[in-house]
């Protein structure tokens, strides 16, 4: 939503005097924030970051609604305490959410994944205040970023105590970790504790297990060996948590060597592996969607959008199979692309299509990681003439 929409709702209210954004009062925080100044004279501090929607489709009188029952459902309305560093916690998010590149933008001071960014946050009462860009301080390095990393991990643990899991009423092949209350996925970001869980419940069942960071308070294990009406019933719920909820990136993850990597069902050709399939290019598609206008500033290059496309249901799948794809605008000196399945060179009257993984085996040059850039793109320079002819030999 619109923040200055935002601060003229709240100022409608009655009991609110003044809703403002900037510094915070007194220099209570070293980032700007919300003010709200009730008529009894007492405040309330908000992250920005209430005003990002919370689903896909939030209308601006929704997250009015939501951002008023926040406020007038808090236990206190009162002022931040001092806050230190060493006092967060892990903040688990899809990349996009830390895309924003402005100086009081969320940090990554990590990466779980391509696609999963770890930021930090201080655990407040009534609110998650999340650690930006200003809060740092001048002479910060990746050894300090490390450091903060490894303390809100630990302190994760600490608040947590003992790691339970419990079932979500979906069988006893679908587990979750209830604790801390609305740190949940934070445990995403502790790879030690969650490949103790992992070996733990693969030598309790004799299968293999993955980790679904699926909402901002919900982390999922699910035995990869769940029957077909098992993994049917759980997408179902994923599906609609996705199409309903705030998602961060619904995609099964396994542990490889102490880093997240996802779970690739490709080899799976029942209907419950293209559903799989499906959710991952879905999930993709949401953290690529707002990337390409920010980093078009940045680096002033064509930017290739993350499409998607879908084969027709046959006689033996009710399911389509989905694929995603990236144009190559061959007018331009180089494109960037997300990663996806396919890649298309206008090529004089012809579409050529190519798979990505062939275009890094066999042309490396057209297919270049852009370094520092999350979730990954690629940027592909116009192909030379005998680039074309090896392009139309690996032509699909």
């Amino acid at each position: 939503m619109n923040l200055e929409h935002l601060l003229h709702a709240l100022t409608n209210h009655p009991d609110i005097q003044s809703a403002t954004f900037g510094p915070a009062p007194d220099g209570l925080l070293d980032w700007d924030v919300i003010t709200i100044t009730f008529t009894d004279g007492t405040r309330q501090l908000l992250n920005v970051n209430v005003a990002k929607p919370t689903y896909p489709g939030e209308t601006e009188a929704e997250c009015v609604e939501r951002v008023l029952k926040f406020v007038f459902n808090s236990e206190a309305k009162t002022d931040a305490r001092e806050l230190s560093l060493t006092d967060t916690l892990p903040l688990v998010r899809s990349a996009d959410y830390f895309a924003d590149l402005k100086h009081a933008s969320p940090e990554a001071f990590g990466w779980l994944t391509d696609f999963i960014g770890f930021g930090l946050a201080f655990d407040l009462p009534t609110t998650l205040r999340v650690v930006s860009t200003q809060d740092l301080p001048p002479d910060h390095d990746a050894a300090t970023n490390m450091d903060l990393c490894r303390t809100a991990v630990a302190n994760l643990r600490a608040l947590a105590g003992e790691v339970k899991l419990s079932h979500i009423g979906l069988g006893p092949n679908i587990l979750t970790m209830n604790q801390p209350a609305d740190h949940e996925l934070a445990w995403f970001a502790d790879i030690a504790t969650m490949n103790d869980v992992l070996s733990s419940l693969r030598q309790r069942t004799k299968s293999e297990w993955v980790v679904i960071p699926a909402r901002r308070n919900q982390i999922l294990l699910v035995n990869a060996e769940s029957s077909e009406s098992e993994w049917s019933t759980f997408l179902d719920v994923i599906e609609d948590a996705f199409r309903y909820h705030s998602v961060v990136y619904p995609v099964p993850h396994i542990i490889v060597d102490g880093c997240w990597v996802e779970r690739i069902f490709d080899n799976d050709r029942t209907d419950v592996g293209r559903r799989l399939r499906r959710l991952r290019v879905a999930a993709r598609k949401q953290t690529y969607e707002e990337i390409p206008a920010l980093l078009r500033e940045q680096t002033g290059c064509e930017m290739a959008s993350f499409e998607v496309m879908s084969s027709d249901i046959d006689d033996s799948h009710s399911v389509p199979e989905t694929y995603s794809i990236a144009y190559v605008d061959t007018n331009s000196a180089a494109t960037s692309v997300p990663a996806t399945d396919l890649m298309v060179f206008h090529h004089d009257t012809d579409n050529i299509f190519v798979a990505s993984f062939s275009l890094m085996e066999r042309l490396p040059r057209l297919y270049q990681r852009q370094e520092g850039v999350y979730p990954p793109r690629f940027l592909v320079p116009h192909p030379t003439p005998e680039e074309w002819r090896r392009l139309q030999e690996l032509a699909l």
